[in-house]
């Protein structure tokens, strides 16, 4: 393996460390102190209102398309949640509020 890119962290990316010999990278975005044991390292991530407003012209503009698996409204965003805990989900789940 050339490297793990992790977005998970805790157990699921000690068991991924596990398998790291010398030369590869580990970077996490979710748990960079534990990255940080196998000689890793973390991501920086800008959430700004800057940040965000970027984002949201670059798919305003079609630069970002971003997968969309499933729309719920507002009254139903416990089913939204059941189903990103199930992990069975291709994209993001998204709750429209009006």
């Amino acid at each position: 393996m050339d490297g793990i890119v992790d977005l998970v962290g805790g157990e699921t990316l000690r068991a991924a460390a596990t398998a790291v010999t010398a030369g590869v990278a580990v970077v996490s975005v979710a748990d960079p102190m534990l990255a940080a044991q196998w000689g890793g390292s973390g991501v920086d991530r800008d959430r700004t209102t800057a940040a965000f407003a970027r984002l949201a012209d670059l798919t305003a503009s079609g630069v970002l398309r971003p997968r969309i698996d499933h729309v719920f409204p507002l009254e139903r965003a416990g089913d939204a949640l059941a189903l990103v805990e199930n992990g069975h989900v291709l994209g993001k789940v998204v709750v429209e509020v009006r």
